[in-house]
């Protein structure tokens, strides 16, 4: 991966498995489809569900999209 490239260390989380975010990381990032002009319910209740960071975080959000004629 790309991170791991660069000498940072990756580390995945499910929330279908309800993981915790690693409230030390330098940075938190989120990768979701959009489905029907919006986030799946489960990704909304998760984000919506995370407790405060302890500390600042760099977070990213990584939105995907399809196109039915494709």
């Amino acid at each position: 991966m790309f991170f791991e490239e660069k000498g940072n260390h990756t580390n995945m989380k499910s929330i279908s498995l309800k993981e915790t975010v690693i409230q030390d990381s330098d940075i938190v990032s989120f990768c979701f489809p959009v489905y029907a002009f919006g986030i799946p319910r489960i990704c909304f209740r998760y984000l919506k569900g995370l407790k405060q960071f302890k500390k600042q975080q760099q977070v990213f959000i990584l939105i995907t999209a399809g196109d039915k004629n494709e």
